[in-house]
């Protein structure tokens, strides 16, 4: 099939990928749905096709990252709600999404978001706070607007 395939179980958005690249004159574009037949193992197909140790590590990175982290000063929060976005972001490219079913067992996936959920939720007012303050201080308050 030739370099730059591209690989998902979310065969229902294929719309909102010919939406992104339809304005697009140089983009050569062609989807299948498929499904895994009778022959082969699905989780040796699943393993040639993602790095799924690479993305277990990155989710208990992230984990270890974040676990054990209380910050207390508004500053502090606003810092550790920053990366924290920044590290979650990372994972839809990482990530294939892949059915329960087709993954290793002890998937760390959900897991890690309930930590991302958690701490961005306990975190959010103080380190809002902490940039309303920012803009007031530098005049730049964009609700007064």
């Amino acid at each position: 099939m030739g370099g730059g395939i591209w690989l998902t179980p979310h065969v229902g958005r294929e719309a909102e990928l010919t939406a992104a690249i339809e304005d697009e004159p140089h983009v050569d574009a062609r989807s299948f749905v498929a499904q895994i037949g009778a022959m082969g193992d699905p989780h040796e197909l699943v393993a040639e096709a993602w790095d799924l140790e690479n993305v277990r590590d990155q989710y208990h990175a992230f984990i270890e990252d974040f676990v054990r982290l209380r910050p207390s000063r508004p500053e502090v929060c606003f810092r550790q709600q920053t990366m924290l976005v920044h590290a979650w972001r990372r994972f839809p490219f990482l990530d294939p999404d892949l059915p329960a079913s087709l993954l290793p067992t002890d998937w760390p996936r959900n897991r890690a978001h309930a930590l991302f959920r958690d701490r961005h939720e306990r975190w959010a007012p103080a380190a809002r706070a902490y940039f309303d303050q920012l803009e007031r201080n530098y005049g730049l308050d964009s609700r007064a607007a």
